[in-house]
């Protein structure tokens, strides 16, 4: 068995509605806003397919640009530069119930950090982190397992500095 990661608009959107996660505002907007939200260039989303036979959808992220408030990095991380801290947001990421535990995370995450870093070596766009807003405690520890620091004040959002990234995918 395979995957395949694709942009949302290779994907019909009758596939969609086969979609759970376990977290209903999550299957929502997989099934009934993520076409606006990328047609309105809010966010991308990609896909992670399971190959071969009948395509279905394993997993999703969102891409979107972000910042960091300079106040709510903590000390170790200030920058010398008093404005916000340009950053890319992983605003969506979810696996199907019937593939979670099994390592897909990983993979899909994967294939964020290959994008996020193409941005960044292309020199597309100028950002230093890669920032996360957690739903709940269960997603909090997925990230903090990543690598993912928290802000200083608010505690479900996290980020991680870019270069992290670049150097363990030695890029």
């Amino acid at each position: 068995m395979g995957w395949r990661f694709c942009g949302l608009k290779n994907f019909p959107t009758l596939q969609r509605e086969e979609f759970d996660c376990g977290d209903e505002e999550i299957n929502n907007y997989l099934k009934n806003l993520v076409e606006t939200a990328d047609e309105a260039g809010f966010s991308r989303t990609f896909l992670m397919i399971v190959e071969p036979g009948e395509a279905k959808i394993c997993g999703f992220y969102t891409l979107s640009a972000s910042t960091i408030p300079v106040k709510e990095l903590p000390d170790e991380y200030k920058q010398p530069l008093p404005f916000p801290i340009p950053a890319i947001l992983i605003g969506q990421f979810a696996i199907d119930r019937v593939w979670q535990g099994q390592g897909i995370s990983r993979q899909l995450l994967a294939d964020a950090y290959r994008r996020i870093c193409l941005l960044f070596e292309q020199e597309i766009i100028g950002f230093q982190a890669i920032r996360v807003d957690t739903r709940n405690e269960e997603a909090k520890a997925f990230w903090l397992k990543q690598g993912f620091v928290p802000f200083r004040k608010t505690q479900r959002s996290l980020f991680l500095p870019v270069r992290t990234i670049l150097r363990e995918l030695e890029i």
